[in-house]
């Protein structure tokens, strides 16, 4: 894990940090997401990659993620491995790394396949990080048809089908609003 710089605040990067939480909470990501980083905050590496990627550290958010990647692959758990994915992919997409964050969500997508929630953070992500609204409305649509087959299972921390159908809805009319 990396340390904070020298000239590092860390009341900045906790005021910081909450506009990100707030930026997320608005957004619909957090409902289930909160889990995932709730139990994803035990990792030495998670909290110090949050407020870094909200200050522009793309290279401590990077190190502490890629860190933080390594150890859930260890433990094999495919749904907080593809969350900790795609945090990686915003990163890689804030810092200007498209093909990078681009692979990042093919592979968490790979990861966790059966998971609607994983399908529409990327697709989120595609609108919001790299203003890629085509790609962002196949993602919805897969969404969509996962949802209405029988391989989608929700398990107990599960968000309802109409949590995610109002989330594909949104995400649906932001992308075809969407302009460069």
């Amino acid at each position: 894990m990396r340390k904070a710089p020298p000239n590092y605040s860390f009341k900045r990067a906790a005021a910081t940090g909450l506009r990100y939480y707030q930026a997320t909470v608005r957004s619909g990501r957090l409902t289930q997401a909160l889990g995932l980083m709730v139990s994803l905050s035990a990792y030495s590496e998670y909290l110090p990659a949050v407020p870094a990627t909200a200050c522009g550290d793309f290279a401590s958010a990077r190190s502490n993620l890629e860190a933080l990647t390594a150890k859930i692959e260890a433990q094999s758990s495919p749904e907080q491995l593809a969350y900790v994915l795609q945090l990686t992919a915003d990163v890689e997409a804030q810092a200007g790394n498209v093909e990078k964050a681009l692979s990042l969500h093919e592979r968490a997508l790979a990861v966790d396949s059966s998971s609607p929630l994983t399908l529409v953070n990327c697709a989120k992500s595609l609108l919001t990080h790299l203003h890629l609204p085509a790609l962002a409305l196949a993602r919805l649509q897969e969404a969509e048809r996962l949802l209405a087959s029988d391989t989608w299972l929700p398990h107990e921390n599960d968000m309802t089908r109409q949590w995610y159908e109002h989330q594909i809805h949104a995400a649906r009319q932001r992308a075809l609003r969407y302009e460069p």
